[in-house]
């Protein structure tokens, strides 16, 4: 792909990834179209100043354009499509009768806008360190859980 780049373990190391060269896709700055394996590799990426959350916030920022698309009717015929590849690449125990269900509901109620939230939420964590020293988040698992079964009507 034309946006590949072979880097030496130098060049790599001074982009910030100190695990050696390889093949690495670049991605320029700014507003553009991409292809799945683009959206993927932008959607997964973790070494920017954000890290994880970073990695979230373009996540979110994925499938809310995606949704965007859905709700224009001219993008009917791909918008069953990019639904489709966005579940697949969507690791989730939420069955598809769910999505059969509750989904239709929240795809007809589009007009209002698209509603997003976080869980766990900002409220629900702080930062902590495990048993070995390595820094983590402690989840409020009540809230939480409180907070799905809110989501998913339950």
């Amino acid at each position: 792909v034309s946006s590949d780049k072979d880097l030496t373990a130098e060049e790599a190391a001074a982009l910030g990834y100190p695990d050696g060269g390889g093949t690495f896709m670049m991605i320029k700055p700014g507003t553009q179209k991409m292809d799945g394996r683009m959206l993927l590799n932008y959607a997964r990426f973790r070494h920017d100043d954000e890290g994880d959350y970073g990695r979230v916030k373009r996540q979110q920022q994925v499938l809310e354009t995606v949704m965007s698309k859905m709700k224009n009717p001219l993008s009917l015929f791909t918008a069953s499509s990019a639904l489709g590849t966005t579940r697949a690449v969507t690791m989730t125990n939420i069955p598809n009768s769910f999505f059969l269900t509750k989904g239709i509901t929240a795809l007809l109620d589009m007009k209002n806008g698209i509603k997003s939230t976080t869980i766990p939420a900002n409220n629900d964590w702080e930062n902590a360190y495990d048993m070995y020293g390595g820094l983590g988040l402690s989840i409020d698992m009540t809230k939480y859980k409180a907070k799905a079964q809110e989501l998913l009507g339950q």
